[in-house]
């Protein structure tokens, strides 16, 4: 089942993506940005079970359909990025240095050593103040933000170990690799690629990070007047304690997905759309056809149409297809 919106510029396909892509023509997409599962194993939601990030087979239809020279641009979790990328390269695409797009916003899941061996005695640890976790104020995630009680070890055992942890992720996350990769040219150079299929390059020019007024002036003519080269580092902060502007023009800026981003979503991995419309516009050639095969809330549908290209989501949860239709009908009626 497919759907289009926005004037036929955003098409929605319902399915399994690696069926939704064998029904696609060979070389019919410019560019591929997506979000696929991240496979952490940790139970919270069926979608990210599986390996379907992690199946090469997947990764072979991607590039048919992919025009030659064309970039993807894919989301991954630092812990299983591996697996992916290298599915990815097996299916034949040009692996470039990776891209890192930085939140330092993320929750560690860590076992208290101390907390264990206090548990294990039988050893009641006194409460010496209360802590608030979870994500921040938000209409749609208040019912996760919890209290807990920060304790103090009991026994000798468990003080000797006071502020040591165990786990998986215990330390904060703080970004998230994107893999950046190319489908081989089918002609000899770069340039005689781009003129026969459209694809290949990326678009720096429309991607540089502007100057503060008074840094540039400071440089002079050594400075492009379009600004900085962009970097493969995306910041993305609330609160940046002693950054200055000439920092924060340095690299890429983009906010954290807010409330307006996930159009009343509950899905929990929402990316924010400055970013999404970022990374199409780095890669999609003008009018070009940018796919998501993992749509989620359809993001990259509203990015491209916001900037001025066209996009064929493929989405398998009906939950998540409902948000991308809301999210298409509210669509023109921000600003663009």
């Amino acid at each position: 089942m497919s759907r289009s919106f926005l004037d036929g510029r955003v098409v929605l396909h319902a399915g399994d993506c690696l069926e939704v892509l064998r029904t696609l023509a060979a070389d019919c997409v410019d560019s591929v940005v997506t979000d696929p599962p991240y496979h952490l194993s940790e139970g919270w939601a069926t979608w990210d079970g599986g390996d379907i990030a992690f199946q090469t087979a997947l990764w072979v239809e991607v590039i048919r359909v992919l025009k030659p020279g064309g970039y993807i641009l894919s989301f991954s979790s630092c812990r299983t990025y591996h697996r992916m990328a290298c599915a990815m390269e097996d299916a034949g695409f040009r692996v470039h240095p990776m891209l890192a797009w930085v939140f330092g916003s993320g929750f560690p899941k860590a076992t208290s050593i101390s907390k264990q061996i206090d548990k294990k005695a039988g050893a009641e640890r006194e409460a010496v103040s209360k802590v608030t976790k979870g994500r921040r104020p938000d209409p749609y995630f208040v019912g996760l933000r919890k209290e807990y009680q920060i304790t103090s070890s009991s026994t000798e055992l468990a003080k000797k170990f006071d502020g040591w942890y165990y786990g998986g992720q215990s330390l904060k996350p703080a970004f998230e690799p994107i893999f950046f990769g190319q489908k081989p040219f089918s002609e000899k150079t770069g340039a005689e690629n781009a003129v026969k299929h459209g694809v290949g390059g990326i678009n720096i020019d429309a991607c540089r990070i502007p100057y503060e007024p008074d840094y540039r002036n400071s440089w002079g003519s050594f400075v492009h007047s379009f600004g900085r080269w962009p970097t493969n580092l995306i910041l993305s902060l609330p609160v940046i304690p002693g950054a200055t502007s000439e920092f924060l023009n340095r690299i890429f800026y983009v906010p954290r997905a807010d409330s307006d981003c996930r159009v009343g979503s509950r899905h929990p991995t929402v990316k924010p759309l400055d970013l999404i419309r970022y990374l199409v516009r780095l890669i999609t050639p003008a009018k070009g056809i940018c796919l998501d095969l993992f749509a989620g809330t359809g993001t990259l549908g509203e990015a491209a149409f916001r900037e001025g290209f066209s996009a064929i989501l493929i989405e398998r949860e009906a939950e998540y297809l409902s948000d991308i239709e809301r999210r298409m009908a509210l669509v023109l009626e921000g600003p663009m």
